[in-house]
């Protein structure tokens, strides 16, 4: 300290000629130099102390110095100083195990410091600093299982505030999650718990502690992996009006919404047990607007235990199932029950537990006991269907809610029937609620109340008699939502057809409505491809095939009219240019379609609008498009996840079986090939196509040869020898299959000798045909040039882009028409004409006044050689020669 004070000397009277201001600050600076060295010099004065063998037992020395440096570094610790600490907190902590309780207040007080952030020197120091941070916090965390309450608040409160930011949030910072994660903050809070009888401060500090932890995904899996959510359930029973239950409730929900795996071990008996005490206690005795929050809190975290089984009979048992029954259904219920009024109100906290109850009941309702205790009630069930009835506008129940809230509990309503009704269908028909939900959907107009009235008609209309209950009316009531596209969303257009299919599935009767209401129409409409079908989720084109499979397939009056309306060429049309999902489908159905003769023979000549091509040059393409999906699947594999696809032929019997009758593509292609005929069409295919014919011709025979070697296969691996006939009939039929196999091979070896031989004929036809026409070609020129007459006029080129047109060479025209008609003109005659003709002053001049060019091409340029303009005269000289 001398030495800094007499460095700060010279310092002084380097600025003391300066200003005041400049002499304030530079002894600022001094002193701040000073301070630091002074921190440094007292934590490396007690390593040093600690260290000597003679000082490790002066306490009262040490102790001194603890709360000197508690007092020094009110503001945190320096980063730097981090491995100092460490020492210093583990011979402090090993002090206060041994008994020594006058080193307790200084390491309170130690770890309070370390709950302020740790300075910084210079920006990244925390990051450089990764282990050195990971070591302190792992020393902090290990005194949270100390056995004096200080020290556990004063630890738990230091990592409360490490894992949260300067404004009380959680602590996003990578690197920090990352220390959180290394440190053994969890397993010390399990410890504790372990031991029992926790002091209600310090459990409330640990509670505090894990809430914060529960926030980060990993951390919330370890906290359920230390059983701390067990303790967390056992201190609800504190009371809902405690602060522990508060944060306890808030730490299940969030380790129930970040791990699914909590929820299942929290499926016991005790939990189940706690759950329905401490929601009894807040339904009678909760009346302040925190304590409905906290209720709602509880039947949210019950919601999320409810979607396990493995919980479900519990609530029967302890009564919570009917405590959910009959205080949701009270409002509505004739029965007189003890549920308070103060729960019943309007208010957004009782009206989201009611909806809250609901969906939690839905879920219960999986299992068998808890559906029948659900249907048994008195009120349940019967307060779903009033809250849609408009018979009951004016019942207390309704008129207590707002509309907004009336809406919302109604679409609840509508959701919570759609999971309940198919498990009890014959009360739904008492209670006269499918009537009740067309009249419904007749008289609403917001279309989140149509969508739910829709899908619940989708589930209705699948169980048996109830196509008959809803008939007619329902029919036509969705051939008109599905007609009226300007009125309706996309949506309920869909959800409308999808009702329309499920009405008419195995039902005649209905499908003959469709056909008289002109619903065909509506449905071959909706077969169509087109750019807003791309970005949907379900395309308006999947329903409508799914729909022509319900209501055409099997009637043979509706095929008709099908036929006639241009629904085959709509099926082909979008088997074109749909994805390859919604092929599958639609080769189905074309294959039931097949099934009527009438439809079969259209198929075969029915062309494409496009390429004027039949179904079965399209059927060709896509066999091919599929086999580039499963090898651009198998390098996707390869490449990516780094092994191979599974094979056809490493697969067994059973899973070969699924796998060509449910997910391949190839096999439903095959299906409707058998149905058109493999010879209908091979007049019109190529080389290419043929053989790909061929290939799917024999395609069955190739895999009941892959089926029959891998049935061998797990009857040897089982070590199951079969008896001589059969062993006989497998090898036959393995050996039929696999001269298939061979026959097919050589075929195709003599498509393609034929396709090569046919190729040279072709081509020597070819190179003949050239032949004959250039001789015709020449044969034409000289028979032409031969009888050609005699020019009367002559062009003279004088330049490139130019041209001039000559008077005739010959001196009079008369007299070449006499030399003409007398069949006596000389070629000398003609040639004193042209040399006439060239000795004129005019032609000279006309040849002289030419323009020049200006890159010279022949002639002679201006300085005397020939130019482009004297190009005319050449020209005229080389006439007169020829």
């Amino acid at each position: 300290v001398g030495m800094a004070g007499a460095g700060g000397g010279e310092r002084m009277q380097g600025v003391a000629g300066g200003s005041r201001q400049e002499v304030d600050k530079a002894g600022k600076t001094v002193r701040k130099e000073d301070n630091e060295l002074v921190k440094k010099d007292m934590l490396s004065t007690l390593v040093a102390l600690l260290a000597n063998k003679h000082g490790t037992e002066l306490y009262d020395r040490q102790v001194t110095m603890l709360k000197r440096i508690c007092k020094t570094y009110s503001d945190g610790f320096l980063i730097a100083d981090i491995h100092k600490l460490v020492q210093i907190f583990k011979h402090v902590g090993n002090c206060v195990d041994q008994g020594i309780s006058e080193f307790v207040e200084p390491l309170c007080g130690l770890l309070d410091i370390c709950s302020k952030p740790f300075v910084k020197q210079i920006a990244s120091e925390e990051y450089r600093n990764f282990d050195s941070l990971s070591e302190i916090v792992q020393t902090i965390c290990s005194f949270i299982s100390s056995r004096i309450p200080e020290v556990q608040l004063s630890a738990a409160a230091a990592m409360v505030a490490y894992s949260t930011t300067d404004d009380g949030l959680p602590a996003t910072i990578s690197f920090r999650n990352q220390i959180l994660g290394n440190s053994s903050a969890i397993e010390n809070v399990g410890q504790v718990f372990q031991r029992g009888d926790v002091d209600k401060r310090v459990l409330l500090q640990l509670l505090q502690l894990l809430l914060e932890l529960s926030r980060r995904n990993e951390l919330a899996g370890q906290i359920s992996e230390q059983n701390c959510l067990e303790y967390t359930v056992e201190t609800l029973l504190q009371g809902f009006k405690s602060q522990l239950c508060v944060i306890s409730v808030e730490i299940l929900w969030n380790c129930m919404e970040n791990v699914p795996s909590a929820a299942e071990r929290l499926g016991t008996k005790r939990t189940a047990d706690v759950f329905a005490q401490v929601i009894t206690d807040v339904l009678k005795e909760g009346y302040r607007s925190q304590d409905k929050e906290l209720r709602n809190e509880l039947l949210l975290v019950l919601h999320y235990l409810a979607e396990k089984d493995k919980i479900h009979q519990f609530f029967i048992e302890n009564g919570l199932l009917e405590t959910l029954l009959t205080t949701s259904s009270a409002s509505e219920s004739e029965v007189r029950n003890e549920v308070k009024s103060s729960v019943l109100t309007s208010s957004s906290e009782d009206f989201e537990m009611k909806r809250t109850m609901m969906h939690t009941i839905c879920l219960l309702s999986e299992n068998a006991a808890c559906m029948d205790r659900i249907k048994q009630h008195h009120s349940f069930i019967q307060g779903l269907v009033l809250h849609l009835d408009d018979r009951f506008v004016n019942h207390p129940a309704r008129k207590k809610f707002s509309r907004q809230q009336q809406r919302q509990l109604q679409i609840e309503c509508l959701s919570s029937l759609v999971i309940l009704v198919p498990r009890f269908p014959d009360l739904f028909i008492q209670l006269g609620g499918l009537a009740i939900i067309l009249q419904f959907l007749s008289e609403q107009s917001e279309e989140s109340l149509r969508s739910g009235c829709l899908r619940l008609l989708i589930q209705c209309a699948k169980l048996p008699g109830f196509q008959e209950e809803l008939g007619g009316k329902a029919v036509a009531m969705m051939i008109s939502l599905v007609k009226e596209q300007a009125m309706h969303p996309f949506h309920i257009r869909q959800d409308a057809l999808s009702v329309l299919a499920r009405l008419c599935e195995n039902c005649p009767p209905n499908q003959s409505i469709v056909s008289a209401l002109d619903g065909l129409d509506a449905l071959i409409e909706n077969i169509e491809w087109t750019v807003e079908e791309t970005i949907r989720v379900e395309p308006m084109s999947l329903t409508a095939v799914d729909a022509v499979w319900c209501i055409v397939c099997g009637n043979k009056e509706n095929e008709k009219l099908f036929e006639e309306k241009g629904g085959l060429e709509a099926l082909v049309l979008l088997l074109d240019r749909c994805p390859r999902f919604l092929q599958f489908l639609v080769v189905s159905c074309m294959c039931q379609l097949a099934e009527n003769e009438v439809l079969l023979e259209q198929l075969r000549t029915l062309r494409e609008p496009v390429s004027n091509k039949t179904v079965t040059h399209l059927l060709i393409r896509l066999w091919k498009e599929e086999e580039e999906h499963i090898m651009q699947e198998e390098r996707n594999e390869l490449e990516i996840r780094g092994f191979n696809l599974r094979r056809e032929e490493d697969m067994k019997s059973g899973e070969l079986v699924d796998h060509l009758t449910l997910k391949n593509l190839h096999t439903k292609i095959h299906s409707l090939l058998v149905k058109l005929g493999f010879d209908t069409v091979s007049d019109t295919l190529d080389t290419e196509e043929r053989k790909k014919l061929l290939q799917i011709e024999k395609y069955l025979q190739a895999h009941e040869a892959t089926l029959w070697q891998a049935f061998n296969k797990e009857l040897a691996e089982e070590g199951i020898r079969p008896v001589t006939p059969d062993r006989r009939i497998l090898e036959r039929r393995v050996d039929e299959n696999m001269a298939v196999q061979e026959d097919l091979e050589e075929k195709l070896q003599d498509m393609d000798a034929q396709h090569e031989a046919e190729e040279h004929d072709q081509l020597r036809q070819f190179f003949q045909q050239v032949h004959l026409e250039e001789l015709a070609r020449k044969n034409t020129v000289k028979r032409v040039s031969q009888a050609l007459p005699t020019s009367t006029r002559t062009k003279i080129i004088v330049d490139s882009h130019k041209s001039q047109i000559f008077p005739p060479l010959i001196a009079t025209t008369r007299g070449l028409e006499d030399k003409t008609n007398d069949g006596r003109g000389s070629r000398t005659e003609k040639k004193d004409n042209v040399e006439e003709f060239l000795r004129d002053s005019a032609t000279s001049k006309l040849a002289a006044s030419r323009p020049t060019s200006a890159r010279p091409r022949s002639g002679k340029s201006v300085d005397g050689s020939q130019t482009a303009a004297g190009a005319g005269v050449n020209a005229a000289i080389a006439l007169r020669a020829s």
